[in-house]
């Protein structure tokens, strides 16, 4: 039953979202009810009922994650033809908004899991549902910058304590665009080949051209309210990447070693959270330390690490907490001191 739910529950929650797209009117606003009502209410009462989510689902397969690129391309161009020709503003606004937490909640999830895969053209799967939210770079600097830096003052995606989440958004969306860039600098400087050559071989402005391309096509098939629906999606998908990337590593920091040299990562720089819905939905992203020791690993082998900080709650509470500065702060700094 476990390994069914990994397919399951992005469709079906997604799948809700898309048919208020369809409903029209007030019911835009379902994709923000399933992120911040549907999904915490299920991962606390079904945690309580079935139990957490510690060990590891062999039985799981990846299908789900194959058919998503194509899926959520699909479902965009559907939602971009409606939106695209909504008058009012405000249903237009609540269904971008819809559409954005889908593809960021569920489709950067996927493309998360698909960049750390050896397989090539998975990887490409992954760059792809990036692309879809304009975010393709993070791929450079999540598997290139994030996993070297993770829990030092050098990484843009981990949150220092105390840090605002309203500041640390812009904070981290910018880091990933210059730290993707510098990467990419530093790996096409080693080829010895033509500057042309370095040019067309440099993902961070192959990646750049994908956002142009979709942004363009998006226009052209959609005209303005269109390429304004496709880029308010990808900036409400990005936000909430960087929410989870700021809940995941809060206020947990490698220490500065004598040689000038960060200490190893160790599963006390991560957060994880058991929680059923949490795993269930989100291909066991709440195993996070364990990720961090093998990043390559997929998301059927993760389980709970010991010594690893673990939330009393789930990923979607913890958003709704981050959310209030104030009360983030009352609840987790003291889980930091524990």
């Amino acid at each position: 039953m476990r390994a069914t739910l990994y397919h399951t529950w992005p469709y079906l929650l997604s799948g809700l979202t898309f048919l208020g797209i369809y409903l029209g009117g007030i019911f835009n606003a379902i994709g923000i009810g399933v992120i911040f009502i549907v999904h915490p209410l299920l991962d606390h009462v079904l945690t309580k009922i079935i139990g957490d989510e510690k060990k590891a689902i062999e039985h799981a397969s990846n299908f789900s994650l194959y058919l998503w690129p194509i899926y959520q391309t699909i479902m965009l161009l559907y939602c971009a033809s409606i939106l695209s020709n909504e008058e009012n503003l405000l249903h237009f606004t609540l269904g971008t908004i819809s559409v954005g937490i889908i593809t960021g909640g569920f489709g950067i999830t996927i493309a998360h899991e698909l960049v750390h895969r050896t397989t090539k053209w998975q990887r490409g799967l992954g760059v792809w549902v990036l692309a879809l939210v304009n975010y393709a770079v993070f791929r450079i600097e999540h598997v290139h910058g994030h996993h070297r830096n993770v829990a030092t003052p050098e990484d843009p995606a981990s949150a220092q304590r105390g840090e605002n989440i309203y500041a640390f958004i812009p904070k981290a969306m910018l880091g990933v665009f210059i730290g993707a860039k510098k990467i990419e600098d530093n790996r096409i400087a080693r080829l010895n080949t033509h500057w042309a050559v370095k040019v067309f071989h440099h993902r961070f402005y192959q990646y750049i051209f994908y956002s142009v391309s979709l942004c363009s096509l998006f226009y052209a098939l959609f005209n303005v309210q269109g390429l304004i629906f496709f880029l308010i999606q990808s900036f409400v998908g990005v936000s909430l990447l960087e929410m989870v990337d700021f809940i995941e590593h809060y206020g947990l920091q490698r220490k500065k070693l004598e040689n000038g040299k960060y200490a190893p990562v160790g599963p006390e720089h991560s957060w994880d959270t058991n929680f059923f819905m949490t795993n269930t939905s989100l291909y066991n992203l709440g195993k996070h330390a364990h990720h961090h020791q093998v990043a390559s690993m997929s998301f059927q082998h993760l389980t709970n690490t010991p010594g690893a900080h673990n939330y009393p709650f789930g990923y979607s509470v913890a958003v709704l907490l981050a959310l209030v500065p104030p009360l983030w702060r009352k609840v987790v700094d003291p889980l930091i001191d524990q």
